[in-house]
């Protein structure tokens, strides 16, 4: 009886949360549209704002901010560093809720542990977002290059290729060149342009686009030709990696689950069994779990070394 009483107050506990951070972002969008219908008053930027946002204007404008909005933007998540943050306390308050009412764990176990999963999981998932869509734009790589060598065979600049990139691609290749475009029709210098976009993606075959670019500016020559050679070389580097990626899924894939396993068995026991895990945060335990992580984490460097074939 006491376990579904923990299960209903945890869940009523996320619950409340959720609904604030709703509220709140809800009040920010309705307050955006209000600006919008009073076509930009003065008076409208007047108005009195409450503490939480003004709060999450000056961490917006922070130096952390700014190396997370980069890290957001080329995650592909469009909110802002205030809001993520929100999202990231809000589920830390979740998980140490969980683990102090439900899983009995002793103070300061409990904070530690939602916080390296809050953590560890905010890490992971801005990493595999951009590694997903870091992808996307290296397989549109060989038609951005056909796009920017026909239109430049057609008597045109860089400046119009990017614009008819930025109208004939799809996501996320898309957006990066609308921006591009933007920047450019408000003066932006191309070269700063382009290293931004470069920034932004992180990757070594937009480093050879842009470098590619960046070299036709300074001391000319025939881009149009070197743009469908680059098409046809990345396309075939694409091929190999494709076939080494599958040759080597099913070890990555046993060298992350496998490590998982005794973390679930654990929280199951410890949801059956209160105070379950509790003598592993004696001295002694400590030491076990030390051991425990230093091995599992010397295999998953180990594995992935094995498999990480550059092509």
């Amino acid at each position: 009886m006491m376990l579904y009483l923990q299960i209903v107050l945890t869940l009523l506990f996320m619950a409340v949360l959720l609904s604030m951070f709703y509220i709140i972002y809800y009040a920010r969008l309705r307050r955006r549209k209000k600006k919008l219908y009073a076509n930009f008053q003065v008076e409208e930027a007047l108005e009195r704002r409450s503490l939480l946002m003004k709060f999450g204007d000056q961490f917006d404008s922070s130096s952390m901010a700014s190396e997370l909005s980069l890290k957001l933007q080329q995650a592909d998540i469009t909110i802002k560093p205030s809001e993520y943050m929100m999202l990231f306390l809000l589920s830390f308050g979740g998980l140490w809720f969980i683990n102090n009412k439900m899983l009995s764990l002793i103070f300061p176990i409990d904070l530690l542990l939602a916080f390296s999963i809050v953590y560890f999981g905010s890490y992971f998932l801005l990493k595999s977002r951009k590694n997903k869509r870091r992808e996307k734009l290296n397989a549109q790589l060989p038609e951005i290059c056909r796009l920017m060598s026909n239109s430049l065979k057609a008597g045109l600049t860089i400046q119009q290729g990017i614009k008819n990139c930025a109208d004939d691609l799809e996501e996320p290749a898309r957006s990066d060149f609308a921006i591009m475009t933007r920047e450019l029709s408000v003066g932006e210098d191309l070269e700063s342009v382009l290293n931004r976009f470069r920034d932004k993606a992180q990757s070594s075959d937009v480093n050879i686009f842009v470098g590619t670019l960046l070299i036709q500016k300074h001391v000319g020559g025939n881009l149009g030709k070197i743009l469908d050679m680059m098409a046809q070389t990345i396309e075939s580097r694409s091929r190999v990696f494709k076939e080494i990626r599958a040759a080597t899924a099913e070890g990555k894939a046993v060298a992350y689950i496998l490590p998982l396993m005794p973390v679930a068995m654990m929280g199951l026991m410890s949801i059956i069994i209160p105070g379950f895990l509790n003598p592993l945060f004696t001295p002694f335990g400590l030491i076990l779990i030390g051991l425990v992580v230093g091995v599992i984490t010397v295999g998953l460097i180990i594995i992935k070394r094995l498999t990480n074939i550059r092509v």
